[in-house]
């Protein structure tokens, strides 16, 4: 029995490796596919868009392949009359098969993770505690799918939890050499699951990162930026203290006709800084367009806000951004109403910046 428990431990561990080793082979494509940051930033729009359909995928995947896995088992054990076991293996598929259906209508993912973890970790006591040397397998693949599942960090957590009480369940049926075995088998496993899934998600992480900068400026762009209205919306609908600023650099293309597009860079580039530096660390600056730029005040009032743009304006007017001409910039203001959508509230401030425009330029407007 013990050669069987080796060769099926072996197994899996070279299954992980073979894994890890593809994932290496993938991440280098992708530093080669995503050299140009703009392509990243596609792609992650796209991949934003079906994210949360792509989680539904993993856990629907996580419960009909566990559903299915079991079926083969409950024909085997109702052949040989083990007519209990029949019972709980029928009972475990019907309940991956209900979570599955639950996800497939309900599209709640974060419940669902909760159900399955809940599932997958009492299943594999009981399967241990009702056939120990039979079911030991399941323990890998229980372990592998917490990963999937939830975060590396609690996937982990929930790991050692398992061991612990897989180890406690097994000892009394596995001599120490086959115990021994197992334990150093699934700790190693459970490792080179952690670095794959936590490398992923340092990976994910970097590319979203990547897709919300602005790749001349290294500031936030328009995408961070519906996010950022976004968040004011959905958290100041009941306490409106937050402004919107949309700001244009003045005959920016005349910049550009005279001194070149190089010299046009290094405007918003310096521009973009220069700003940065001036504002709260609650306030958050973006570029959305090619010479539009936003800025979101949090926590401040009409007079606040006012005086914040008014201080910016001054501010570049006063900078020498290209040598021996005055770089101007038109604004718009727009503070947030209670229970306002985020269009109304970027239209308003958009009207205000054309206001500003048309009034002669480098000026600043209130939004009605």
């Amino acid at each position: 029995m013990s050669r069987v428990v080796f060769l099926c431990n072996f197994l899996h561990i070279s299954l992980i490796i073979q894994l890890f080793n593809y994932k290496s082979i993938i991440k280098f494509s992708l530093t080669l596919h995503y050299q140009d940051i703009n392509l990243i930033e596609a792609n992650l729009v796209i991949k934003s868009q079906f994210k949360s359909t792509t989680q539904e995928i993993v856990l629907l995947c996580l419960t009909l392949g566990a559903c299915l896995a079991i079926i083969p088992f409950i024909f085997f054990r109702f052949l040989a009359g083990e007519w209990f076991n029949v019972i709980f293996d029928t009972i475990l598929s019907c309940s991956f098969l209900m979570l599955g259906i639950y996800i497939f209508k309900t599209h709640n993912v974060k419940i669902a993770r909760i159900l399955l973890v809940i599932l997958s970790v009492m299943a594999l006591f009981l399967t241990l505690s009702l056939n120990a040397l039979d079911s030991i397998a399941w323990t890998y693949p229980t372990l592998l799918a917490l990963f999937f599942t939830v975060k590396p960090n609690i996937a982990v957590k929930l790991c050692g939890v398992c061991i612990l009480i897989s180890v406690i369940i097994l000892y009394p049926a596995l001599d120490v050499f086959s115990l021994s075995i197992y334990l150093v088998t699934i700790i190693i496993t459970c490792v080179f699951v952690y670095i794959f899934a936590d490398n992923s998600a340092k990976q994910e992480a970097l590319l979203i990162e990547l897709s919300r900068r602005d790749p001349l400026t290294g500031k936030r762009n328009r995408r961070a930026f519906e996010d950022g209205l976004d968040h004011v919306v959905d958290e100041r609908r009941e306490n409106a203290h937050s402004s919107l600023i949309i700001l244009d650099i003045d005959n920016f293309k005349a910049i550009n006709d005279q001194y070149g597009h190089a010299i046009g860079d290094q405007v918003l580039i310096k521009l973009s800084n220069l700003i940065c530096c001036h504002l709260r660390e609650c306030d958050y600056f973006y570029r959305i367009g090619g010479e539009e730029f936003a800025i979101i005040l949090h926590n401040t009032n009409s007079e606040n806000s006012l005086n914040i743009a008014e201080n910016i304006r001054e501010l570049i007017e006063n900078s020498e951004l290209v040598r021996q001409q005055v770089v101007t910039i038109s604004l718009g203001l727009a503070l947030y109403r209670k229970n306002e959508n985020k269009e109304k509230w970027f239209r308003r401030a958009d009207d205000a910046l054309y206001k500003a425009k048309s009034s002669g330029r480098n000026q600043l407007c209130i939004a009605e």
